[in-house]
């Protein structure tokens, strides 16, 4: 098994709208879950991306990009990664309340042709950010350096108004370059 993994900061709606670029790019099939309150899955097509943004963007928890078609007749994420194995699965960080999150992109694989396609998009991802903060422990003062810590431009821009860049909990907090 291959993993693919890239952990990074991005407003929701500009990395929905990556996705579909991907998706569009690499002519990758594309769903988004919603892990609460009940769990939900849609496949939505990149055509569409216009309404998922202005009506379902607050809904949308996690996207996944797939080189095959999608099995949505699951009722847990559980049982949409069992039935859709090798898939590419981005989180979206927390971005409300005067704060954002950090977004992941993983894949587990064994397939050569899934791994090449989640380099490429993984490689795309990468070419979208900027590097460099750093991380603040706010609870203890401590604070490290981190080069190589990814963001993109509009995360730079929310930061610069104001809004907190957080990492896995509110009291890591990155300052960007």
């Amino acid at each position: 098994m291959t993993r693919i993994a890239f952990q990074f900061h991005a407003d929701r709606r500009e990395l929905v709208a990556l996705a579909a670029q991907w998706a569009t790019q690499l002519g990758l099939q594309m769903a988004w879950e919603r892990f609460f309150p009940e769990y939900r899955v849609r496949a939505v097509v990149p055509s569409e991306l216009g309404d998922l943004l202005e009506n379902q963007l607050s809904e949308i928890s996690r996207i996944s990009l797939s080189l095959h078609p999608l099995e949505l007749d699951v009722d847990s994420s559980l049982g949409y990664m069992k039935h859709n194995p090798g898939i590419l699965t981005i989180l979206l960080g927390k971005q409300e309340g005067g704060v954002i999150g950090e977004s992941f992109l993983a894949a587990v694989t064994d397939s050569e042709e899934q791994l090449k396609a989640w380099k490429r998009v993984r490689s795309l991802a990468v070419k979208s950010t900027s590097k460099g903060a750093w991380i603040l422990n706010r609870e203890t003062g401590a604070r490290q350096r981190s080069d190589s810590h990814r963001y993109t431009a509009k995360v730079r821009e929310i930061a610069d108004s104001g809004v907190r860049v957080i990492g896995p909990s509110e009291w890591i907090e990155y300052r960007l370059d």
